[in-house]
């Protein structure tokens, strides 16, 4: 088309029988002259607002939107003749390879995503979830008293001396656990021997105690015997009854026994602790 609404080629353009070319604005034809048939009126005022968006198009502007029409227009200048060459695509069409790539677009996007999450899933599963698993299974064995332990160290990220840190951790409970467990049996050892030694001491008491009482008893006989001996009367009933009353299996000897004196005591012999001038002017 040219700029004065001239067209000079058209799809639906039917030159036959005329003589004038059809212009789009509908100038007055001069007697005689046959302009084109082209369609129908709804056509003709399509034509008529597709050349008023060429023709007030921004300078430079090559694509345009018929949205009336629903259409996309694509102008491009003849600079030789000074026509317009203009391609209408309806939008159908330009949506239609729109969401076609789009489909494309997403369907790539989704297959990358999935590949992308499995080798994530893949990575984080090796780098990451095993090594806290093996932590985990190695902090219960250290729990439950087994300080033996295998955990990879080798690996140069926070995980490796994560997994060092810990391993010389359960080294050094293990070591502790070791030394405790000696110095238990060390107290227990000493424990039994002192208490054999307390034993020994408790026994040696108990003896030197029923030594003890047995000597006080003796003293005491022999302190009443020397009192009965030192009274003459007490002599002599002692006597007496000894002779009366001889002790058996002893061939006539006679045995002698406590007698009471007038005051209702005991009377016996003299205490060999008692000095011997003492023991001697009572036997006087």
């Amino acid at each position: 088309m040219r700029d004065d609404g001239q067209i000079i080629a058209h799809p639906e353009l039917d030159l036959q029988g005329a003589n004038v070319g059809y212009n789009i604005l509908g100038a007055a034809l001069k007697p005689g002259e046959v302009p084109p048939k082209l369609g129908s009126e709804a056509q003709q005022v399509h034509l008529r607002s597709l050349f008023e968006k060429v023709r007030n198009r921004p300078p430079g502007e090559s694509l345009l939107e018929l949205p009336e029409h629903d259409e996309y227009l694509a102008v491009d200048r003849l600079e030789g003749p000074g026509w317009n060459f203009v391609t209408v695509l309806p939008g159908s069409v330009v949506s239609a390879a729109a969401l076609r790539s789009a489909r494309y677009v997403l369907l790539f996007g989704l297959v990358s995503l999935l590949l992308e999450l499995i080798i994530m899933y893949q990575v984080l599963q090796r780098q990451i979830a095993r090594p806290l698993l093996g932590l985990t299974q190695a902090a219960h064995h250290v729990a439950s008293g087994d300080f033996q332990v295998a955990l990879d160290t080798s690996r140069g990220d926070e995980l490796g001396q994560l997994a060092g840190a810990f391993r010389t951790m359960s080294d050094q409970v293990r070591q502790r656990e070791e030394q405790l467990r000696q110095a238990n049996e060390q107290l227990e050892q000493r424990v039994e021997e002192r208490t054999r030694e307390l034993k020994t001491v408790h026994g040696q008491l108990v003896q030197t105690a029923r030594q003890a009482g047995m000597a006080e008893i003796a003293t005491s006989v022999l302190h009443n015997v020397g009192n009965v001996l030192n009274d003459p009367g007490g002599r002599r009933a002692a006597h007496q009854r000894g002779r009366a009353h001889p002790a058996p299996g002893e061939g006539g000897a006679s045995a002698v026994l406590p007698a009471s004196g007038d005051d209702g005591q005991a009377q016996g012999v003299d205490d060999p602790r008692q000095p011997h001038q003492q023991r001697q002017v009572r036997h006087g």
